[in-house]
């Protein structure tokens, strides 16, 4: 067993023909070196693969000093060159052994196969990965015939963006431009209808995939004898679809205008109810202040000659006396002051107040008639005296 993650503490178990014995690493199979293989491709794979055949030098030297092997650690360290060797071109494509096969073969270091892979695939440096960005950028399309998400879309244009520039604003720039360019005009006008179309690039991309605006439809893959079938049967779920909405929506409606004929009707009742007290009440207090103007004569005596001033002549310039109005009982033809339904709080009689009670004047009771005779006096006389 090789135990990983070494130090000065640790020791490998295995010994160092052990370790030659076992299969040295290998890439995954998309990783495998091939002909015409991107140069950004061939970085990725062929660091993942130096990694691996480092760590493993690691512990073989560290095997061959725990057994005690100097003595032939010059030998070994030659097998594991061949090996690492066989490593390299273990992890190579046919197609590309069929291409350089003869000259891989006369390698005597990893280092030496890895410096030709190199010399073919080329290495790139920092403006030339940014130059084939921009390149790929600008062939950049959604996948629209395999209906590829709008999301996943924006996160390969966000990659491309991240090789070309380095600052923030200029990625998201170069990110929602190109974007842009590459939605449809029906997909426009449809963010436009609804209201997307000042949003940001992330709110119309989750936007339009819960919309599944990302799907394409294929007209051209329908069979002509199932054309008119495809579009019946399209047309007939349709209408399914919408007569069930339509009965759903009728359903819900019906229930809310039960519900608001029952509350009016219970308003219009609670209200006609108010209404029938209120004239009840009011028609009450008419025939109250009817029998009580009933009961009154139509014209006390100390006012019958302010009525006969009444039908004389009224000389010029000069307006027409008003009728006295009592406002405790409402009725016309004299004050309150006289009122036959007032009471004093002197003498408890009717007819008078307390500050023309003859009681409070003369100490003694006066019945409220003694006082029509005053009142008669102060409403027919003239106005100068």
């Amino acid at each position: 067993m090789v135990i990983t993650g070494l130090n000065q503490h640790s020791k490998v178990n295995k010994m160092p023909e052990e370790i030659l014995f076992q299969p040295f690493p290998s890439l995954n199979p998309r990783q495998l070196f091939r002909p015409m293989m991107p140069t950004y491709e061939f970085e990725v794979s062929s660091e993942n693969l130096k990694d691996k055949i480092s760590s493993m030098k690691k512990i073989f030297e560290k095997s061959i000093s725990d057994h005690g092997r100097d003595s032939d650690e010059t030998e070994l360290l030659q097998k594991f060159e061949r090996q690492a060797i066989e490593c390299v071109k273990n992890n190579c494509t046919s197609e590309f052994m069929n291409d350089y096969g003869r000259e891989m073969a006369g390698f005597e270091t990893e280092k030496d196969a890895f410096n030709f892979l190199e010399s073919i695939f080329g290495s790139e440096s920092e403006d030339d990965k940014r130059e084939r960005a921009m390149e790929d950028l600008e062939n950049l399309t959604r996948r629209s015939e395999k209906n590829e998400k709008f999301a996943m879309f924006l996160k390969r244009i966000q990659s491309i963006a991240a090789v070309i520039s380095e600052k923030t604003d200029a990625r998201k720039f170069i990110v929602d431009q190109h974007f842009a360019k590459n939605l449809e005009p029906c997909n426009k006008a449809f963010l436009r209808d609804h209201g997307y179309s000042k949003k940001t690039t992330d709110e119309i991309v989750a936007f339009l995939d819960s919309r599944d605006r990302f799907l394409s439809t294929n007209i051209s893959a329908i069979q002509s004898t199932d054309f008119a079938a495809y579009f019946a049967d399209k047309t007939s779920e349709l209408l399914d679809n919408k007569f069930a909405k339509m009965e759903a929506n009728y359903d819900q409606k019906s229930t809310e205008l039960t519900e608001t004929i029952k509350t009016l009707t219970a308003t219009v009742a609670r209200l006609e109810a108010e209404n029938k007290k209120t004239k009840t009440a009011e028609n009450a207090s008419k025939q109250e202040r009817q029998n009580f103007q009933n009961s009154q004569p139509a014209s006390l005596p100390q006012f019958q000659n302010f009525s006969r001033n009444q039908q004389g002549f009224q000389p010029q310039n000069q307006f027409p006396p008003r009728v006295p109005f009592c406002i405790n009982c409402g009725t016309q033809g004299h004050y309150k002051a006289i009122c036959p339904k007032i009471q004093c709080y002197e003498c408890k009689n009717f007819g008078h107040i307390g500050r023309n009670c003859s009681r409070r004047q003369n100490g003694g009771p006066v019945t409220s008639t003694q006082q029509w005779p005053q009142a008669q006096a102060q409403f027919t006389a003239p106005k100068n005296q």
